[in-house]
């Protein structure tokens, strides 16, 4: 029987995808080792075990330091038969450990990190040349990755199976367009220059709800509502209020120019529009199977627009064209879980 070790960079609560690893690595010994980087008390895996690494420091580079030694000296006295890494940057961590892998691990890519530095990419490269399967999260992300063959594994937290269970939004009975944002808040500048290009408009109103909220709230009161940290099962029932999903993280970035965020896929289960920035990967999706609205905040006339958007979309053909999207990820997460089990047992 395989013992396969599954190593985070975050917070499980953060790695919400590590639960389609599991759940395809039944017959197999696992171990989940994760950094918790914000000490907070973590919910039981169905593993073998779980093995916790903190650091208190607040400097970020000793953190990634001492993180890379312990998983160095625990992968060197643990004899595991496979390795899956659950963040890029891991495979520079312990890039020497594993040449004792080659063929025998996965790497799990959900980001632009480093990979604009020379060795990083060198070496990650070669890592995923030697690696069993490199997964990402977005077709995006081949624009900066050695051409060949990855699996797909979209960044969707909720079983597929679900969406039967998820009560569709019922048509408007507020008098302003709720546009909502739920996850840990990020990305600040974009926010406040949304939150100014949307100043003293009354047709939309924002909600941020998620760790780091409480920021906002500080800067600006005016058509806009925030709530702090929740429990990540509650993640559903924070769209309750939403007319729109926001997305809007700007282009400039290559963390998000290329990325597919989970609120694509929450937006896609609600059967309610996205709103996402031009000139990125997500919009790419967007218009082709029609799940939304782009967002171009450098034009004036965007708010018009998106206002007539929100109020004259079609809801039937909504629904289709989530339906239809929710389809070819759920062919995707097929793929990914035959070669999930298939390395369990080889």
């Amino acid at each position: 029987m395989n013992k396969i070790a599954i190593i985070s960079l975050d917070n499980i609560y953060a790695t919400p995808y590590i639960h389609g690893y599991i759940k395809n690595l039944e017959n197999c010994i696992v171990d989940v080792i994760y950094w918790n980087k914000n000490n907070v008390s973590e919910n039981s895996l169905d593993v073998n075990h779980m093995i916790e690494f903190k650091s208190k420091n607040k400097s970020k580079l000793y953190n990634y330091v001492k993180y890379a030694i312990f998983l160095n000296k625990l992968l060197r006295r643990k004899k595991y038969s496979k390795l899956i890494l659950l963040h890029g940057p891991l495979n520079i961590m312990i890039n020497r450990r594993l040449k004792d892998y080659k063929g025998r691990y996965i790497i799990d890519i959900r980001d632009y990190t480093y990979e604009k530095h020379f060795f990083y990419n060198h070496i990650q490269n070669k890592n995923i040349e030697n690696s069993y399967e490199t997964v990402i999260s977005s077709r995006g992300y081949e624009s900066f990755l050695p051409k060949q063959k990855y699996i797909l594994m979209h960044n969707i937290f909720f079983d597929y199976n679900d969406d039967n269970k998820v009560e569709i939004k019922k048509d408007k009975q507020n008098s302003k367009f709720i546009i909502t944002q739920v996850g840990t808040i990020r990305f600040y500048d974009e926010i406040y220059k949304l939150l100014n290009f949307f100043k003293d408009d009354d047709r939309f109103w924002f909600q941020y709800i998620g760790k780091g909220a409480e920021n906002i709230k500080k800067k600006y009161n005016q058509n806009i509502s925030t709530e702090g940290f929740f429990k990540p099962e509650e993640t559903l029932n924070k769209y309750e209020q939403a007319d729109a999903i926001n997305n809007i993280y700007g282009n400039k970035t290559l963390s998000v120019k290329y990325a597919l965020s989970n609120k694509l896929y929450i937006a896609a289960l609600l059967k309610i529009p996205i709103i996402v920035s031009s000139d990125t990967y997500m919009e790419e999706i967007i218009r082709k199977y029609k799940l939304g609205f782009v967002f171009d905040i450098e034009k004036k006339e965007s708010k018009d627009s998106l206002n007539m958007y929100l109020e004259n979309y079609d809801k039937n053909e909504m629904i289709n064209s989530c339906d239809e999207f929710l389809k070819d990820v759920k062919k995707d997460i097929d793929k990914f879980n035959q070669m999930l089990l298939k390395f369990g047992i080889e």
